[in-house]
């Protein structure tokens, strides 16, 4: 299907970085459609829930505790925010000296709640064998968690994130709660029908908020 699709050759738009003209640019074919026997795959990708978990709450919660260079909300983000958006507090400011600055976004903790929540997960107990112990990913000295495996990730992201992050403004936390369901219903050892395409209809929504 991508295999005539036009290649992209225009250099990118020097105002933001990483964006082109409207050509198309999925032309990637797997290799794998060279196997005789691929287009008769009923199941040709199987994805990995947890990786996928993983992927989300490492994202959100290093764009929430600001972590520099793992942040989703770095400066190309903020350029294209401005480009795409009309959310004029997160647009790329300047100091009197002519520096550039990012704004605090309203999705970001401050480091009084940074240490807050990671005093609050160094003291967690939970059920043994449950999880990892939470107080061996905590880096006092910088107010950020480290070391965390796809299982720490799992239950962050379906358990605790709803509660360490309930300081948030309640536009942030709700979509966010509500993302952490989507996972736990996904996850459940009985999944229903009807709570399945109503997953379905509202996830979209959900990541948009």
């Amino acid at each position: 299907m991508v295999q005539d699709f036009q290649k992209v050759t225009k250099e990118p738009n020097t105002q933001i970085s990483g964006f082109r003209d409207n050509i198309h640019n999925w032309t990637k074919r797997g290799i794998l459609w060279d196997l005789p026997y691929w287009q008769h795959q009923l199941l040709r990708r199987n994805l990995n829930v947890m990786h996928i978990e993983k992927n989300f709450s490492g994202n959100i919660l290093y764009t929430i505790m600001d972590v520099p260079g793992k942040s989703k909300d770095n400066v190309n983000a903020r350029l294209d925010l401005e480009a795409l958006c009309a959310r004029q507090e997160l647009h790329i400011r300047t100091r009197k000296n002519d520096n550039p600055f990012k704004p605090k976004a309203k999705y970001t903790l401050s480091m009084d709640q940074r240490r807050a929540l990671c005093e609050w997960l160094h003291q967690l107990s939970l059920p043994y064998g449950y999880s990892s112990n939470f107080a061996n990913k905590v880096n006092a000295s910088s107010a950020t968690l480290q070391d965390m495996k796809s299982h720490d990730h799992h239950v962050f992201l379906e358990l605790l994130l709803p509660i360490v992050l309930s300081s948030l403004p309640a536009e942030v936390l709700e979509p966010l709660s509500a993302l952490s369901d989507f996972f736990k219903n996904l996850c459940a050892n009985e999944l229903r029908e009807d709570l399945l395409m109503e997953m379905h209809r509202t996830i979209p929504i959900i990541c948009a908020s």
